[in-house]
């Protein structure tokens, strides 16, 4: 996850244009995170811009919690998708972007 907590933190920082209380505004920016396993980089990241309480995060990998793993879709507002397969967000991100230019 430290692999890639900078460029998470500078995307959400200064980057994308999504708030928190909207999280699920169609217009806002998406964040595809296709590396899974780095998946407790963007619950900080998304704690720290309050999309959900701090106190959450000591529930991480625990039965029943909201913060899994291996992240699902809606888990926690911010959280697009289920990963998978290294790479896969790239087609993700092209079919979201798609599908957004469809009216």
């Amino acid at each position: 996850a430290l692999s890639c907590v900078d460029i998470i933190v500078a995307a959400y920082g200064s980057t994308l244009s999504i708030d928190p209380r909207r999280a699920d505004d169609p217009k806002r920016d998406r964040f595809i995170l296709s590396k899974g396993h780095a998946i407790a980089a963007l619950y900080a990241t998304l704690a720290e811009y309050e999309f959900f309480p701090k106190e959450l995060l000591a529930t991480f990998a625990q039965d029943g919690t909201h913060l899994p793993e291996q992240p699902s879709p809606g888990c926690v507002p911010g959280v697009e998708l289920a990963t998978g397969s290294l790479g896969h967000g790239l087609s993700v991100g092209i079919g979201i972007a798609l599908a957004g230019k469809i009216d």
